[in-house]
């Protein structure tokens, strides 16, 4: 039931102490705050137009008094130098008519001065001893305020203030009602007073002054009685409240309304009497209701009650009681009024701030040291006059020269009290800290140090070290520990000695114990000797007595438990309350160390992920490249790096398009939430040589977004596929280009054979002698042909043997010369160094050669040059042909090697040049690739693998 209601207090109070805004969005609610602010605005207009006619109005001023007597009206007193006085009225003068009528009343008397206009006058014909007199006066016409009244309105005002913000904030319940209504009185006391004039509004504000004077201080008193609780005030006690003030405004009411005050022989003092009991029994209310005040806040357990005791207590003790002793009561009194009754006023407003911040509960903590700053401010601001004065008149006397303007000595003396502000301050604030704390002044110089140091420290360990090494230091501890708390519910003792990773299970008080139940609600917790026998464990070992919990936001983080030096002595109060402030502070440093902690532990864990993800980035052989959405890059892997042949240092935050082409920048734009694929996508590599790659795009999700894309290189397994798929092609040809040549070998031997015989039977002269050598010719050629093509369809591995690729050049450039003569053609020859071996056939690889000459020749039409280059690369000789023609166009690239096919024209080749070179290089285990481009000329290279002498010798074994 106990933990409902609490669960339901907290629901409908706020952090502020005030009601939730659900309570104040209740229908009910927000239609009486709405009629009580409507209200307030009421009050406040007519505040604005008394004030406005109090201050705009002029009263006439005679300086007699009358009153009814046994002879009838007589003048009871007269002002010396007053209008009446100069005018020649007297005390004790009866009158007789006035403005020549007679039997005229007290009331028309006395509002005779106000029927008139300024600059006329009234006649009195008066009595005196037996004289009758005509006295003509002239009343002066004075403004209605005194010089303190503009204030005045203004404490009003604040009042009022308050209220209304109290009663918006919190809704209205018991104790905002009664302080809304409170401020409402106190408006009125202080806003609304008597314009002299006559008429509706005027009988308004004069009963608004009354009701202001005669409620505030009831009001103030009920409040201070109920508050901080809002409980409601006996009968009793609310008659002794409002009785007193009930027959006073009956009295006035009897008096002014009613006109009681004319039937009184002497209506001025029967006023005057009720004007000084009123402010008396002001001054009492008042001082009542600071004593209450001051009182409770002594009594009060609750701490939160106590400090709003107190906010109030000082704000009717500063705001108030200066006003009470130095205006109200001498006023009241009728004694002299002192210089500083009007400066009295001043601080009034303090009542409303104390009050209002105490029911909304605004920094309660911080009365002490605000009022410690008002009094060092206000003694700072007396030293700095006393020190003004004191100089000025140090420079006059001493330098007071004639002809030297006093000005300038004021200046100066103001310029060193400036100069001495920053020395004078904090002389002046650290003897006000010692008047405010007298015996815990050095105490508290070690914990504000202290808590610098537990500020500065961030590892739990250390902090531990630094918090049980000062503790022990300062105070009559002879052992300190931390206990922390656990997920099961318990405390486990931590100290320097025993760190949790090697905690053991007597070292833990288990949840449910009676030490955790107390330390739930209680600042300290002091066990007896009997309690800390039952402590579990290392506990009762080490004689820990006294505990206070170390909370921070209201969740314990630790509890501090120390073991005093004499066992049996209890700790002071003093120290109990140092201890108390030094756990409050720790609380937060030790919180603060243990998330630091576990904020490293996260760096950790998140640096270690980061290392592993971009372990698995840096070990891809897939080039990752990063961009913004500026498409600036922001990094790229190290298979990045080996494809395009830069550091990632250089191209961090430069343009993508400094190291890429547009047609690669222009795929950046307008990529799909699911991501972009190109597949063979052609990129320059080094030396501008095209390479293909398989490219992803995807937007990269996170802070600042941008695009990720991978590069995977394809133009190996794009080179190898085309190989296979011309290898397949080849092969196909070759069966076919076998079975014809076989074929067509038959019939053509048979031809030649007739065509020989035939040419052993004819005579050199005969006519048919000459047809007969051209079919031997051609069926020569023919057959050459023929096998050429059984030579492109079966390999010939079995007659492979070392050969040097440079002689065979040689050998092949001997015959290839009378080719090119009138061709126009200049060759030139880098062998390679020394002998360039390579396990090959020598009649292949010089038809190789040829051919490729050959094609070369018939490239360059025009003449040109042919060069052909040999070297070593590693376990690879590298035969290069080159020329100067017309270049392959790129859609033939891919042909170059299919059998009979050709570009040049009808006679000039049978397009198996290729095609057996092809087979050739393939068939000695080699490569053969063309970079060609059309008007640059072509290259042809040959790659075979070098003569390896031991891997021959394996082989052969």
């Amino acid at each position: 039931m106990m933990r409902t209601a609490m669960a339901a207090a907290a629901a409908e109070t706020t952090p502020t102490g005030g009601v939730s805004a659900a309570r104040r969005r209740h229908p009910r609610r927000r239609t009486a705050t709405f009629l009580l602010e409507g209200l307030a605005a009421l009050i406040l207009l007519l505040g604005v137009l008394n004030f406005y006619a109090r201050t705009a109005a002029v009263m006439p001023y005679t300086g007699v008094e009358w009153a009814r007597s046994s002879d009838g009206v007589r003048a009871v007193r007269v002002e010396s130098g007053s209008p009446a006085d100069r005018a020649g009225l007297r005390s004790s003068d009866v009158l007789l008519a006035l403005n020549g009528q007679g039997d005229a009343t007290v009331r028309e008397v006395t509002d005779a001065p106000w029927r008139l206009i300024p600059d006329e006058s009234l006649v009195y014909t008066v009595g005196r001893m037996g004289r009758v007199l005509e006295v003509r006066l002239s009343p002066v016409w004075r403004e209605v305020g005194s010089s303190l009244y503009a204030y005045m309105p203004f404490v009003g005002l604040f009042f009022l203030a308050s209220g209304v913000l109290v009663m918006y904030r919190l809704g209205p319940d018991a104790m905002t009602l009664r302080y809304f209504f409170m401020a409402m009185a106190a408006f009125a006391f202080f806003v609304f007073s008597h314009t002299g004039e006559s008429g509706g509004l005027a009988l308004l504000f004069s009963t608004l002054d009354l009701a202001g004077r005669l409620l505030f201080p009831a009001f103030l008193l009920h409040l201070t009685l109920s508050f901080p609780a809002g409980i409601p005030v006996g009968r009793r006690l609310g008659l002794l409240i409002y009785l007193p003030m009930a027959i006073m405004a009956a009295v006035n009411l009897w008096l002014g309304p009613l006109g009681g005050v004319l039937d009184l022989e002497d209506p001025v003092s029967a006023m005057e009497r009720m004007g000084t009991l009123e402010l008396l029994l002001t001054s009492v209310y008042l001082t009542v209701s600071f004593l209450i005040l001051a009182i409770r806040s002594t009594r009060a357990t609750v701490p939160s009650a106590r400090r709003q005791l107190r906010w109030c207590a000082w704000g009717v003790g500063a705001g108030a009681l200066p006003f009470v002793l130095f205006y109200l009561i001498p006023q009241g009194l009728k004694v002299e009024t002192p210089a500083m009754a009007d400066v009295s006023m001043l601080p009034l407003v303090i009542l409303p701030l104390a009050f209002s911040t105490a029911i909304l509960r605004y920094r309660l903590a911080d009365l002490d040291l605000f009022v410690k700053h008002g009094v060092t401010a206000l003694i700072m601001a007396l030293f700095s006059l006393a020190l003004f004065l004191a100089m000025n008149l140090a420079l006059r006397s001493t330098l007071g020269l004639p002809g030297i303007n006093r000005r300038v000595f004021t200046v100066l003396a103001a310029v060193a009290v400036f100069l001495l502000y920053p020395h004078l301050r904090r002389v002046v604030g650290e003897g006000v800290d010692r008047a405010f704390y007298l015996g815990h002044y050095d105490y508290r110089r070690t914990l504000q140090q202290f808590a610098g140091e537990l500020n500065s420290e961030r590892e739990l360990l250390p902090l531990m070290v630094k918090f049980h090494e000062r503790i022990r230091r300062t105070l009559p501890v002879s052992y300190s520990v931390l206990l922390l708390p656990e997920e099961n519910g318990g405390v486990r003792i931590l100290d320097t000695f025993c760190p949790l990773d090697q905690a053991k299970d007597e070292d833990l008080i288990p949840d449910g114990h009676p030490l955790l139940l107390q330390l739930k609600t209680a600042d300290s917790v002091y066990l007896d000797h009997g309690q800390r026998e039952a402590l579990p464990g290392r506990a009762q070992r080490l004689g820990l007595q006294d505990f206070f919990p170390m909370r921070v936001k209201g969740r314990l983080v630790a509890v501090l438990a120390v073991a005093p030096k004499d066992a049996e002595e209890e700790m002071n109060s003093e120290d109990n309350q140092l201890l108390i402030t030094l756990a409050a502070h720790a609380a937060s440093a030790i919180e603060g160390a243990r998330l630091y902690e576990e904020n490293l532990a996260r760096i950790r864990e998140v640096g270690q992920l980061k290392d592993y993800n971009e372990s698995i980035v840096e070990s891809s052989r897939v080039g990752i490249l990063v961009l913004d959405q500026e498409q600036r890059i922001r990094g790229w892997n190290r298979a990045m790096e080996d494809l395009f042949t830069h550091d990632r240092q250089d191209v961090r935050q430069r343009p993508v398009a400094d190291f890429f082409p547009m047609e690669f920048v222009a795929l950046l734009d307008g990529v799909p939430p699911g991501g972009r694929r190109m597949e063979r996508f052609p990129l320059p590599g080094p030396g501008h040589s095209p390479r293909l790659f398989n490219l992803a795009l995807a937007e990269m999700r996170g802070p600042g977004g941008g695009l990720v894309v991978t590069f995977d290189e394809v133009t190996e397994q794009v080179r190898m596929a085309q190989q296979l798929v011309q290898s397949e092609r080849l092969a196909a040809v070759g069966l076919l280009a076998s079975g014809v040549a076989h074929e067509i070998n038959t019939p053509l031997t048979g031809i030649a054979s007739y065509a020989q015989m035939l040419l052993e039977d004819c005579s050199p002269d005969d006519e048919s002698r000459e047809y007969l050598e051209r079919i031997r010719t051609q069926s020569w050629r023919a057959s050459h042909i023929a096998n050429s093509l059984l030579n492109f369809s079966r390999g010939s591995g079995d007659s492979f043997h070392r050969v040097d690729l440079n002689a065979i050049v040689n050998e092949t450039l001997a015959l290839f010369g009378p080719q090119l003569k009138g061709h126009h053609i200049k060759i030139e020859v880098a062998p390679a160094d020394g002998k360039a071996l390579v396990r090959g056939h020598q009649g292949q690889l010089q038809q190789v050669i040829l051919n490729l000459l050959l094609n070369a020749r018939d490239a360059m039409p025009e003449g040109g040059e042919i060069q052909i280059r040999a070297a070593r690369e590693g376990d690879w000789v590298v035969l290069q042909v080159a020329d100067t023609g017309e270049g392959i166009p790129s859609e033939n690239l891919d042909r170059i090697y299919d059998p009979f096919f050709t570009t040049k024209g009808s006679g000039r080749g049978t397009g198996l040049g290729l095609s057996v070179t092809y087979g050739i290089i393939k068939d000695h285990k080699g490569t053969l690739t063309v970079n060609s481009h059309p008007g640059e000329g072509s290259t042809f290279s040959v790659h075979l693998p070098a003569w390896n002498e031991a891997r021959e010798k394996q082989v052969s074994a």
